[in-house]
């Protein structure tokens, strides 16, 4: 399993330097500082309540990702999904299955 980007590419990294300059107006210090923040904020809090109902074990991993499924969500979408309260979005459920997909067929 291997990606040419770059020099070593067929296109001599044409793409990728797209993406890139793309992705870079995406992650800027301002955008951190306001919109990134202000989610993961939003949604520590939510982590907070949830972890605080206790009585229960909690798998954190799945927590965790849904942490930041739901950040990412509302941060790159503008959709508010509810995964860190166990509410079913479909496209979590799909991406959780396609990342699950290329994991077993990178290192399976």
């Amino acid at each position: 399993f291997s990606v040419q980007h770059g020099a070593a590419s067929k296109d001599q990294g044409e793409k990728w330097q797209s993406t890139r300059k793309l992705a870079s107006t995406i992650f800027t210090k301002r955008n951190f500082q306001d919109l990134m923040r202000n989610a993961f904020i939003a949604k520590a809090h939510v982590l907070i309540e949830v972890l605080g109902q206790g009585g229960e074990k909690v798998d954190m991993q799945q927590k965790f990702f849904a942490f930041t499924m739901d950040s990412i969500m509302d941060i790159f979408f503008g959709r508010t999904v509810e995964t860190l309260r166990d509410t079913h979005d479909e496209y979590a459920a799909a991406y959780d299955t396609a990342h699950r997909s290329l994991i077993e067929y990178a290192w399976g």
